[in-house]
């Protein structure tokens, strides 16, 4: 079996590639009981989307 490397910050994970259909695979992950992964993420993410969300602030800023 293959296996898909997830590292997020500190975190790990080997997620194993699974196929859905005749010419497609993905990495696939079980969420159940992760509470590392599933209280990591959210954070990560919140960061992401509040950096995007400044940085479009600014350019609007800057256009008036």
């Amino acid at each position: 079996m293959n296996y898909y490397t997830l590292k997020i910050d500190k975190i790990t994970r080997q997620l194993p590639i699974i196929s859905i259909g005749a010419n497609l695979k993905v990495a696939s992950v079980n969420l159940l009981g992760d509470t590392e992964l599933v209280e990591l993420v959210p954070k990560k993410l919140l960061s992401f989307v509040e950096k995007i969300f400044m940085d479009i602030w600014f350019h609007l800023l800057k256009r008036t």
